[in-house]
């Protein structure tokens, strides 16, 4: 059996969330299941030039404090990536024609 899933990803910033329906298989545990979102919303983060605040070492923090080049790596602590078990009447409107969303599946 597969479980399916709306995931919810958020990098920190308005109009940067997006949301994501993925089908895994019922045995993966809750720890792999919270790594592989969180994964998931550190590379849809990235996907806009942000990284993990908690990634970036003290000697790089005041590189960036020195710097302000708009091509220099940028750190957000707002990144985040949480699940929910996919209901239709809930989760749809979140596809963009709040239509049956495809599943990619994972895991």
């Amino acid at each position: 059996m597969s479980r399916k899933l709306a995931v919810f990803l958020e990098v920190g910033y308005a109009g940067m969330n997006t949301t994501e329906f993925i089908e895994v298989d019922d045995s993966i545990s809750d720890d792999d299941l919270h790594d592989l979102v969180w994964d998931m919303a550190k590379d849809h983060a990235e996907s806009y030039g942000y990284y993990p605040e908690k990634d970036m070492s003290d000697e790089l923090e005041e590189e960036e404090e020195e710097e302000s080049d708009d091509t220099a790596d940028q750190y957000s602590n707002g990144i985040k990536g949480y699940y929910e078990d996919y209901i239709p009447e809930k989760h749809d409107q979140y596809t963009q024609a709040g239509d049956t969303p495809t599943f990619q599946k994972l895991y």
